[in-house]
């Protein structure tokens, strides 16, 4: 089954530097495969674009793009529209992308990896 896979968990995929690359590494070698929302996505993109460049981020957008192993969840508009009016009528005091992780873990039905505490 595939997990929902969190910018936190992506990023030290990404980079090797990472305190939690090899983790990472073990992790994503024995999983069938990770479903990304496009918000993840986009945060994953600023991250890397901060702390090594547009270089990366344009290499890891194509490896993913192309990645049979990893599902991009394009959200519709009226998708996001929902998804931002329980956000904000929600009490909890999370990122966005860690509400939509924690809304869709519950509609595929699967684990999310994420090595942030919000998420776990």
């Amino acid at each position: 089954m595939k997990m929902l896979a969190d910018t936190s968990f992506l990023a030290a995929l990404y980079l090797a530097e990472d305190e939690h690359h090899e983790e990472v590494e073990r992790i994503y070698s024995q999983q069938e495969g990770f479903i990304l929302l496009d918000c993840v996505l986009e945060e994953l993109l600023t991250v890397l674009t901060y702390k090594r460049g547009k270089g990366l981020a344009k290499r890891v957008y194509e490896k993913i793009k192309n990645s049979e192993t990893m599902e991009i969840i394009y959200l519709s508009v009226s998708e996001k529209e929902d998804l931002y009016l329980k956000f904000i009528n929600d009490s909890k005091k999370i990122k966005f992308q860690d509400f939509a992780l924690l809304q869709f873990s519950r509609i595929l039905k699967t684990n999310i990896a994420s090595f942030d505490k919000d998420l776990k």
